[in-house]
């Protein structure tokens, strides 16, 4: 998998090493370039094309998750709600499951009855109960109040890898707000869903890890290549 942009001589190869890194010195490339990333994330139109190989072009904003504040909040969790209770509805009427759902569906019609033989007027209630509209009593929702930042990152990318498919991962000015043992931490997990990592720095006054392959574009849009520790 590869990104590329068409102001940019250097290409983004996934394949070559895990975390990549474009360190933008200019104000004025690097807003065009987060600008660019953030439309086309939203389904616009921009400068960067992604690719599975040189005849296969990918949508990006069905693969590429952009992120540019790395505090994940519980108003992250709403994308991933109805996800979560389709994925929990299967769990729910499969066969380890589905004798335990149908008893707590005919124990609810019972207790309907029940509660409508009180009633002095006579009413009626559907015999049927719906999985679905149990499910959502328990608001089942993404767990993202650990008070971990790099734990809600991962926690997020996984849900977002796992319900819709993100497979590139895009970070702005990320090592401003977590350690290098944390960022190490991120790309393990990142690794594990076979999915890509590039982050987008607006300087070099931080750290590298290892198997980091990065590009520099200076001021005078110059571009410099290096790989880990250099």
């Amino acid at each position: 998998m590869m990104l590329i942009h068409n102001q940019m001589e250097y290409k983004v190869d996934f394949t070559k090493s895990f975390v990549n890194s474009l360190i933008i010195e200019s104000p004025l490339i690097l807003r065009s370039f987060v600008k660019d990333l953030s439309e086309q994330v939203s389904g616009g139109e921009g400068g960067f094309v992604l690719s599975e190989s040189h005849l296969k072009e990918l949508d990006i904003s069905k693969k590429v998750e952009l992120i540019i504040n790395p505090i994940i909040e519980i108003e992250h969790a709403k994308r991933f709600s109805s996800k979560i209770l389709s994925s929990i509805k299967e769990i729910a009427v499969n066969e380890t499951n589905y004798l335990k759902t149908s008893e707590l569906q005919t124990t609810l019609l019972q207790y309907a009855a029940l509660l409508s033989h009180e009633l002095i007027s006579p009413v009626s209630y559907s015999d049927e109960v719906d999985v679905m509209a149990i499910l959502k009593v328990f608001n089942f929702s993404l767990d993202l109040d650990d008070l971990s930042v790099i734990e809600n990152i991962v926690t997020y990318i996984t849900a977002l890898n796992t319900y819709l498919g993100t497979s590139v991962f895009i970070f702005i000015n990320l090592k401003d707000f977590i350690l290098k043992e944390e960022l190490i931490y991120l790309a393990e997990n990142i690794k594990s869903l076979n999915s890509n990592l590039l982050l987008i720095e607006s300087g070099v006054n931080n750290y590298f890890i290892d198997d980091e392959k990065y590009c520099i574009i200076d001021t005078d849009l110059c571009e410099i290549f290096r790989e880990g520790n250099q």
